[in-house]
């Protein structure tokens, strides 16, 4: 399916909306009823309102239908591990963490338990991202998503950071996240810090 259908832009809704929405509008409000062949019908301004709602009803179809394009799934991915962080549930967050991982020499499993332990302690209760931001998936292979973050709770010192998360495409068709580099907000993008305790 083309990727406009699967994945339409928000502008080409508004297109339709009004293709829609102003022929009708014209045809009460603007053009008078028929008195003779002559005169205007609404008829034309109701046939193009009728094919401007098929398309947006088809064009909602092809969006439901579509299979998940590979953006979306991670964008998507990026949403469930922050909320698993609020949600308490790391299984949620590291569902989405490849069994390759590794940050320095801490590896997946261990990474996780250290989240368990400070989720336990309070010292993080929310990892809030924004500013999400996904770079040209080239060779259908790797995907590198640049987004902005926190850590809440008792370490929570009020600065965000930058944040680079880099993304594989494993044997399964899933997308998971294999490493990250986090850098100062502030500070340039190619010297990233290292996380405390990691």
């Amino acid at each position: 399916m083309p990727e406009i259908l699967a994945n339409p832009p928000t502008a080409l809704y508004i297109v339709l909306v009004l293709a829609a929405i102003v022929p009708l509008a014209l045809a009460f409000f603007v053009v008078p009823p028929a008195k003779d062949k002559k005169s205007p019908s609404r008829t034309r301004y109701f046939v193009v309102s009728g094919i401007a709602l098929l398309l947006l009803l088809i064009l909602i179809i092809c969006r439901l239908v579509a299979p998940e394009s590979d953006q979306k799934q991670i964008l998507r991915k990026m949403r469930e591990m922050s909320e698993g962080v609020v949600e308490r549930n790391l299984n949620k967050t590291f569902r989405h963490v490849s069994d390759t991982f590794q940050y320095g020499s801490t590896r997946r499993d261990a990474l996780q338990q250290q989240g368990e332990s400070r989720l336990q302690r309070g010292e993080v209760t929310e990892i809030p991202i924004w500013d999400v931001v996904l770079e040209p998936i080239t060779d259908g292979k790797n995907a590198t998503v640049n987004f902005k973050f926190r850590v809440k709770g008792s370490f929570d010192n009020g600065v965000g950071w930058r944040g680079k998360g880099y993304f594989i495409k494993e044997t399964d068709g899933q997308w998971r996240l294999q490493r990250f580099e986090v850098f100062n907000l502030t500070g340039d993008m190619n010297t990233p810090i290292q996380v405390p305790g990691l």
